[in-house]
């Protein structure tokens, strides 16, 4: 997950937010090694027990500096254009090349994480981040476009890591005890530090006349969250001190990952990994755009359309409300008709709107955007732990990041091609995502029919079924084929 794409990946965070809290407690180990469950989940190291409130605080933090960043671009296209001498082609391929490395890399992230250790690997991956906005900013100063594209690049994978590592820490210390609450957490300041980017980003430029003075402060954030993951290491270290001594003959042995597992996964799942770059990468790709079509169609400045490009992540941050909902009624895959529904509602109100300053309906149609991105976070990734396997859970999650990051590569260099230098393209951009959302709606419709069709278990409040349902089928196939 490009994590300027997940930021967003609304990220590992989001989506194992309150799900992961009720999967089942089979005795499979997860794909990060190092926080495998136990019978105890953590429960019995006094250490964590004791010092959860002092981890708290901490991993909930550590990517704010990234999520603050990691999205730059969609805040101040227009000045950040304007500046560096780019056109419209040379935009498409700025918000195009930084997401193709995440495509294959999110595939091996976990297992590199698996070898180093996620506590250390926070550290590395926070200090990259750190290394990627401080070679495009010093890349924005020469005008190097290449320069640019390669900081972004790392910036994004750096991002990418640095949440999938956050996640494994997580689960650790809140395996038994909070896991919902913690994850709702990580999702509201990650929110927190998306929205406000969009405020601060522009303000600053339009103050100082220089894209530098926001990428300061951004790096300024990135620099406070390295003191942060050394925090983080400190206390996760001093926690492993103080674990209990396990049998021999009481210990899981990790199962090997083979590509014959991908057969595992059920139909339904494929399903999902669809609709992620048609919900996901296309809301990355459409917010990269925003900005343009407000200048363009309504006539908004460019400071005041950089601020309102940030209303989507500001509404988000309800994205708490809907985990509740969907862990107390479940309901999952009905919310999906409506989030898709959502989507498709915003894109036309902006394309049918006609031509001119018209606030109102911008507003509305940014704010029914906002909850279509919050409801995503809750009821899209959040399905997988209940159509995988534990210790093909990570995997899963891999499997659905690359596809999302390939669509929002592609669907970002489409955008660009759509809406053409001068930006006259913008009603055939909004045509275009309308499909993309249609398409979208109609996939969630079939999911929901597919769900019906075999028990409504994800629909269920007691999601923990499915992955019995799916052993319960595959052994009577096996009984049946004996």
């Amino acid at each position: 997950m490009s994590k300027s794409d997940q930021s967003v990946n609304c990220t590992t965070q989001d989506s194992l937010s309150i799900n992961l809290a009720k999967a089942d407690d089979d005795r499979t180990v997860s794909s990060c090694s190092t926080y495998s469950d136990t019978s105890n989940s953590g429960s019995g190291n006094s250490f964590i027990e004791t010092k959860r409130l002092w981890m708290l605080p901490l991993i909930s933090s550590i990517t704010f500096g990234a999520f603050f960043n990691v999205q730059f671009q969609s805040f101040i296209k227009q000045q950040l254009m304007d500046q560096m001498h780019m056109n419209n082609n040379d935009y498409a391929l700025f918000v195009l090349i930084p997401t193709i490395p995440n495509i294959p890399l999110d595939l091996v992230i976990g297992p590199i994480l698996d070898i180093i250790g996620a506590r250390l690997g926070i550290i590395i991956s926070t200090v990259f981040v750190a290394i990627g906005l401080a070679i495009c900013m010093i890349s924005i100063s020469c005008h190097s476009f290449a320069g640019l594209i390669f900081g972004k690049s790392l910036l994004s994978v750096a991002a990418e890591a640095q949440g999938i590592g956050q996640g494994c820490v997580a689960g650790k210390w809140f395996t038994q005890k909070g896991l919902a609450m913690v994850f709702t957490v990580l999702s509201f300041l990650n929110k927190v530090a998306s929205s406000s980017s969009g405020i601060i980003y522009p303000n600053l430029y339009n103050s100082s006349g220089s894209v530098m003075t926001p990428l300061g402060i951004g790096l300024g954030c990135i620099l406070l969250t390295i003191i942060v993951s050394v925090g983080i290491y400190i206390l996760d270290k001093r926690a492993d001190e103080y674990e209990p001594a396990k049998n021999n003959e009481n210990q899981v042995e990790k199962p090997k990952l083979q590509f014959s597992d991908i057969k595992k996964y059920d139909k339904m799942f494929w399903l999902i990994a669809l609709q992620c770059p048609l919900m996901f990468g296309a809301f990355y790709s459409f917010m990269n755009y925003l900005q343009s079509i407000l200048i363009t169609k309504f006539f908004i400045d460019k400071t005041t359309a950089s601020e309102l490009v940030s209303i989507p992540y500001w509404i988000a941050m309800t994205t708490p409300i809907f985990g509740i909902l969907a862990d107390k009624y479940g309901k999952r895959l009905y919310f999906m008709c409506c989030t898709t529904f959502l989507s498709f509602l915003s894109a036309l109100i902006l394309l049918l709107v006609p031509t001119g300053e018209n606030y109102p309906a911008v507003y509305i149609s940014l704010i029914i955007f906002g909850i279509f991105l919050s409801m995503m976070c809750c009821f899209l990734y959040p399905n997988l732990p209940l159509l995988s396997e534990k210790y093909l859970l990570s995997t899963a999650f891999a499997i659905c990041y690359a596809t999302k990051n390939a669509g929002t590569a592609i669907l970002n260099y489409l955008g660009g091609l759509i809406m053409k230098n001068d930006n006259s393209g913008y009603n055939n951009f909004l045509i275009t995502f309308l499909f993309i959302y249609l398409t979208a709606f109609i996939i969630s419709i079939g999911i929901t029919l597919y769900d019906r069709k075999h028990g409504g278990i994800i629909n269920s409040n007691t999601p923990q079924r499915y992955l019995e349902y799916i052993k319960q089928r595959r052994n009577q196939q096996a009984t049946n084929t004996n």
